[in-house]
């Protein structure tokens, strides 16, 4: 049903952030209530509307925990900066978010005449008279305000310590104050004291969340009705189901191709191929159940698995290189040079498997085009130009971005596998990477989206 995916994600938020420094990540909480929503999202569109903004919350999150790496390279008032802009574009799309969730909610409580929804609950007060009388109250209401109060909490919170930057100036030095007292070295003490009011204030709204989400689950009229509507109107169409596993598909794709993005700190690039690999294996074994060759699909994923590996087993031999000596270093110095031949090795092998592996997933990619194409239905004059031919020229014009996709991608992958051997001549091989690997990104952002607006557009309206 979800209600259970939605309580594990409501764990990953209650806790406080130090900085963008986030022990229990706030991305990992709501990619499961954004999974927790998903069959409810069919029945309610305001739910759908929802999830949208989650996903959108997800990726914010996740960038704010990823900026973890700038730290140690800047400044406290960039620090501040960060805090800030990821605060307010959180609270841009939480707010509308969490107000939009308990309003789904009641739209599914008035739907299937449910009052769990609600919270409802019946209490006593007195008049101004003395007499007692009975109440009836929509706890609901009250932690949906509750939640936003906490949210704000929170994110002030992350934000009040580093502003004890703004008291030094360009060169680090404390700006006169009446005090002239540095009040960065009370940091830690401001974040104990933050800490400690987000931890109170938030175990009080984990405890509430958690009873009103549970409050749903034991409600069988509305379980039942959820699913009920999904099995008939969703499970049931193999054209529907196929098109909602694409676009997790699609967007595990996207997330491959940026992670093969080369970003060096120190000389080491620290945004690792393996995290393209997995979100590789995970599109594949997504695309299993429709891929007809099932050995193709299984020799992709066993690729995948090794391209993780060489990518570890390379970063841990650029590790100790880069920390003595630059690329360039070993064209004259005789232990850089000895040293600098693993790296080379290890590097290009690493990259020659990654476009082996991504020349593989979008062949599996074509064949599941192939089959989900056949689940279009054509209406019109199939006299004059028939279904078959059709379908054919829409498959075909996914194709042509498959190539052109793949053509870059090859590029740009022979490129990162001379890019150690080129590195020791040309420093600004760097720079000409970067830019093929932004246009290798752009080109699998436009296959998708010619993908979806082609086939599975038609697939999810059923047009």
């Amino acid at each position: 049903m979800g209600f259970g995916a939605i309580a594990a994600g409501l764990l990953f938020l209650f806790n406080p952030n130090i900085s963008v420094v986030d022990v229990l990540p706030d991305a990992i909480g709501y990619l499961l209530i954004y999974r927790g929503l998903f069959q409810m999202s069919f029945i309610s569109p305001k739910l759908q509307e929802v999830r949208s903004s989650i996903w959108k919350l997800a990726l914010i999150t996740a960038l704010r925990f990823l900026s973890i790496v700038f730290l140690p390279y800047t400044s406290e008032t960039f620090g501040l900066v960060l805090v800030f802009t990821f605060g307010v574009l959180e609270a841009i799309f939480f707010i509308p978010a969490f107000v939009g969730l308990f309003e789904g909610f009641y739209g599914l409580g008035v739907r299937l005449n449910v009052d769990s929804v609600f919270d409802s609950r019946t209490i006593s007060v007195k008049t101004k008279d003395g007499e007692a009388k009975t109440k009836k109250v929509e706890y609901a209401e009250r932690l949906k305000i509750y939640t936003i109060v906490f949210f704000l909490i929170k994110t002030t919170a992350s934000i009040l310590p580093e502003l004890t930057a703004l008291q030094a100036n360009d060169s680090g030095s404390i700006i006169n104050t009446r005090l002239n007292v540095r009040l960065s070295q009370f940091k830690p003490l401001f974040y104990l004291f933050c800490t400690a009011i987000v931890l109170v204030f938030g175990l009080v709204w984990l405890v509430r969340f958690l009873r009103y989400v549970n409050r749903m689950k034991r409600d069988t009229v509305l379980c039942s009705g959820v699913t009920e509507y999904f099995q008939t109107n969703v499970a049931s169409s193999p054209a529907q189901m196929a098109a909602l596993r694409m676009k997790i598909v699609h967007i595990l794709l996207a997330a491959a191709a940026v992670c093969t993005l080369i970003f060096l700190v120190d000389g080491v690039d620290i945004i690792l191929n393996a995290f393209a690999s997995v979100f590789v294996i995970i599109a594949l074994i997504l695309m299993c159940r429709d891929a007809e060759n099932k050995p193709l699909v299984a020799g992709s994923i066993a690729v995948s698995v090794a391209s993780a590996i060489l990518s570890v087993v390379s970063l841990l031999i650029q590790i100790p290189y880069f920390e003595e000596y630059e690329a360039m270093a070993a064209r004259y110095i005789a232990n850089a040079s000895v040293e600098y031949r693993a790296v080379r090795f290890w590097g290009t092998a690493e990259n020659v498997v990654v476009m082996i592996m991504f020349i593989l997933a979008f062949l599996v990619y074509c064949r599941v085009l192939k089959k989900h194409v056949s689940y279009i239905n054509i209406t019109g004059n199939v006299t004059q130009y028939s279904a078959d031919a059709r379908r054919s020229e829409i498959l075909h014009e996914v194709y042509g971005r498959v190539i052109v996709t793949g053509i870059i991608g090859v590029i740009y992958f022979i490129l990162s596998s001379a890019y150690f051997t080129v590195a020791m001549y040309f420093a600004e091989i760097y720079l000409v990477n970067t830019v093929v690997c932004f246009l290798w990104i752009a080109m699998v952002v436009h296959l998708i989206t010619t993908a979806y607006e082609n086939i599975y557009e038609r697939l999810e309206q059923n047009y």
